[in-house]
């Protein structure tokens, strides 16, 4: 057991920022921070980083927003925590440290290696007995038989009211915060 696992042997929220790079309507964030010491964590995936549409702008502009994100956090009690690797061997990782007691994020529409890694990771979270919780993000709506009714409910989704952002954050001392990278060290042209 390591040292932060036996300082914190009761588990910790994850809070796995994708996307949305912010503190403000993040509900994911909000229920994570009112149930225990969270790490707000954010990981360089090598496979969607890789692809020929990603550009090394797209990098610089995500790293600008995790200074922001990483800001806001630590106005709340919290910081930013930095990973690079594949999910969900980078959960994997982290539930030997610390013991992950629950999963948060948003859920993501994206492409083919998003849902390819989604469903990764959410065969991870029910062979670990981690409760992963997905919320929505935007008026999307997944998993639909029909589109029947699609607007009522993107409707519904759409003026639903804002979470607001948590009074505090917990975090996980003795866990190492982590590097940005670099286009460079990714291997970007």
């Amino acid at each position: 057991m390591s040292e932060v696992e036996q300082s914190h042997p009761d588990g910790v929220q994850i809070v796995w920022f994708k996307r949305d790079l912010r503190v403000e309507d993040h509900r994911p964030l909000a229920e994570a921070a009112r149930r225990g010491r969270c790490v707000c964590l954010y990981v360089y995936e090598p496979e969607v980083i890789t692809v020929p549409d990603f550009d090394p702008s797209h990098l610089l502009f995500i790293n600008e927003s995790l200074a922001g994100l990483d800001r806001a956090l630590r106005t709340l009690g919290g910081q930013l925590t930095v990973r690079t690797g594949r999910m969900p061997e980078v959960l994997d990782r982290l539930h030997r440290d610390v013991g992950i007691a629950g999963l948060w994020s948003h859920e993501e529409t994206g492409n083919g290696i998003t849902y390819a890694r989604d469903e990764r990771v959410a065969a991870w979270a029910a062979r670990e007995n981690v409760p992963w919780r997905q919320h929505p993000s935007n008026g999307v709506v997944r998993r639909l038989g029909s589109r029947d009714g699609w607007a009522a409910r993107w409707k519904a989704r759409a003026s639903s009211p804002l979470t607001p952002e948590p009074a505090s954050i917990r975090p996980v001392a003795g866990l190492a915060a982590g590097e940005k990278r670099s286009p460079e060290s990714l291997g970007l042209e």
